[in-house]
């Protein structure tokens, strides 16, 4: 099911004196000193953290686009190229690399593929079907763009918990208590910002708690 990216509720920020976090039964707590990870602590930290996330979701977009990337849109947009000559929209004098550059500069702003981002794929994608007239296949791209930095982020805070699950079993319950009390959300209508911010907590406090010898 294709979800709307953003699709989170509207936050409410809390401040740390008011903030109340429900620890769920099962989570390792080394002593009273390390609750503070998910309240004052967390929120003193809070422009830190949020620096932290937008630069790992930022990362994965502006890497250039793979060879197995561009390996795909090179004949796709060729495809588009002679569908343009033969409905005469383009004149035979059309030279094919040339007209692909200015379509990636019109698409994403980018001078070519080489230039292209991981994030530009997709409108490329989507840009190219739509001149071979396969506008659903293309509405199905832009659908996926939408909501791709959420699933990236998702997939990787199930990462984040699976790491964690030698000294905090209960990763998913104490992210989820983060977004309840910190956002007045839950996990599953989270943004990729706040799946990233979940993915730092939950890293850093197993960290903390490998430190201090807690292993369940």
């Amino acid at each position: 099911m294709v979800l709307p990216r953003g699709c989170s509720g509207v936050g409410l920020y809390l401040p740390a004196r008011e903030l109340r976090v429900e620890w769920a039964p099962g989570v390792p707590v080394a002593s009273d000193q390390d609750k503070p990870v998910v309240g004052k602590e967390v929120m003193a930290r809070e422009d830190g953290m949020n620096a932290h996330t937008d630069g790992r979701t930022s990362g994965a977009a502006q890497r250039p686009l793979s060879p197995l990337q561009i390996k795909k849109l090179i004949p796709l947009a060729r495809q588009a190229f002679e569908h343009l000559i033969e409905t005469g929209a383009l004149g035979d004098a059309a030279e094919f690399d040339a007209w692909r550059h200015a379509q990636c500069l019109q698409t994403v702003e980018r001078g070519g593929f080489r230039e292209a981002r991981n994030e530009d794929y997709l409108p490329l994608t989507a840009h190219f079907l739509r001149l071979l007239g396969r506008d659903s296949e293309a509405d199905t791209a832009l659908a996926r763009y939408e909501v791709e930095p959420r699933t990236w982020a998702w997939s990787k805070l199930q990462e984040a918990f699976e790491s964690a699950a030698d000294v905090l079993p209960q990763a998913k319950a104490y992210a989820a208590g983060y977004l309840r009390n910190k956002r007045s959300i839950s996990l599953e209508d989270a943004s990729d910002k706040d799946l990233w911010s979940c993915v730092y907590l939950v890293t850093r406090r197993a960290e903390q708690l490998r430190k201090k010898g807690v292993a369940t």
